[in-house]
């Protein structure tokens, strides 16, 4: 039942990255430690960097020093709102 469920939830995040894939805009999903755990094809080219390379890196060491501070503000704001939401 575990592998079940497991492959199942494997096969609907397979879906969203395929679905975010097509969108027109770049999208960058970080995890709550800043590290990117999904780009599309139009980050790379915004980003200038192989998607291969921007996974698993940390999006401090990818944007320009004076976004850092926003990137940490928002990242701790959107971990508060999704806790927030989970109680």
């Amino acid at each position: 039942a575990l592998i079940e469920e497991m492959t199942k939830e494997n096969a609907k995040l397979r879906r969203q990255a395929l679905i975010l894939s097509y969108l027109p805009d770049p999208v960058v999903v970080i995890s709550a430690e800043g590290v990117i755990t999904f780009c599309s094809m139009q980050a790379e080219r915004v980003l200038k960097h192989d998607v291969s390379g921007l996974i698993g890196a940390n999006i401090e060491d990818i944007i320009v020093p004076s976004s850092r501070e926003a990137i940490r503000r928002l990242i701790r704001d959107l971990v508060i709102a999704e806790q927030r939401a989970l109680s």
